[in-house]
């Protein structure tokens, strides 16, 4: 869980335990004609996020469920709430510009487009090298068949982390070695959470998965593939370079008119901005492509 969204639960707690007090406090104090909460005080808790806590007192006390400015004024402030909510999350979605599906010019990497995120191949000897797995494991096969690839021929799946867009695929591709991040299993294994709701669960057996680290070179039919741990938008985030030319990033950041920044779903911002500068130094003075999840490609040209 991000420190955010941690303040933020902690601050619905507060101010819904803050709504409830004063909701039954206005009670008693109209029963017994002592001074009264006013309600503008109890309207404007309400609209700083106590307001499903004190409409949910209201009723269980019945409090105040023959005013219309609170019987209809909190219910239309929860839903401004949520909309806003909404927006908010939804967002970071709108400004995503991942990679059209076919082959990236001058290079022998394969895009597939899996609805706001695209995963890449690579083709080696024996079979393709995939960088991701995507989501949508029917839209990636008719994807792939439509462009007479079989989703048996990939050997090799290289996760750059192990959230559901990157990783919700994985069954589509039987015959692929997976590998990840020594350091992203907690969050696989449900020893880290990655946010409310737990760990990332992903659809084969942990213990099948390879664990790579930092600094370590593999070779697969004379292409060798060079683990970079790129920390921050989880906490086992790998990039990975590919023959020295071929950057696969994951959410390692957002690229957008030549800036990069930290990524909206961030674990730990402070991390990924060092991550960030890391990869920007890997990048500097090297004809490196670097692909990203949702955001395209660039080379260091293209950066401002």
């Amino acid at each position: 869980m991000t420190n955010i969204a941690i303040i933020v639960v902690v601050y619905l707690i507060i101010i819904s335990i803050t709504a409830i007090i004063l909701t039954v406090r206005d009670k008693k104090a109209a029963q017994s004609k002592s001074r009264r909460i006013s309600e503008k005080s109890l309207l404007f808790v309400s609209a700083i996020g106590g307001s499903a806590a004190m409409l949910a007192t209201m009723r269980a006390i019945r409090h105040k469920t023959q005013h219309k400015r609170f019987m209809i004024g909190i219910p239309a402030i929860i839903i401004l709430q949520i909309a806003i909510a909404v927006i908010i999350f939804i967002h970071p979605f709108f400004l995503m510009n991942p990679t059209e599906t076919g082959s990236i010019p001058e290079t022998n990497v394969f895009a597939v487009k899996d609805g706001m995120n695209s995963v890449y191949l690579v083709e080696s000897e024996s079979g393709y090298i995939l960088f991701d797995a995507g989501t949508n494991a029917k839209n990636i096969e008719s994807v792939l068949s439509e462009n007479d690839i079989n989703a048996d021929d990939v050997r090799q799946i290289f996760l750059t982390h192990s959230d559901s867009d990157h990783a919700g695929a994985l069954s589509l591709f039987p015959n692929a070695e997976i590998y990840i991040n020594e350091d992203e299993i907690p969050l696989i294994d449900g020893t880290v959470k990655r946010n409310l709701f737990g760990g990332n669960n992903i659809s084969v057996d942990i213990d099948d998965i390879i664990r790579v680290h930092d600094g370590q070179t593999l070779s697969i039919d004379g292409i060798e593939i060079l683990c970079i741990a790129a920390p921050g938008h989880t906490i086992g985030s790998m990039s990975y370079l590919v023959g020295g030319r071929y950057l696969f990033t994951g959410d390692a950041f957002t690229y957008r008119n030549g800036k990069l920044g930290i990524h909206p779903f961030t674990m730990d911002k402070p991390q990924s901005r060092e991550t960030i500068e890391m990869l920007i130094g890997i990048v500097q003075n090297s004809e490196i492509i670097v692909f990203t999840s949702h955001y395209g490609y660039f080379t260091r040209e293209d950066l401002r």
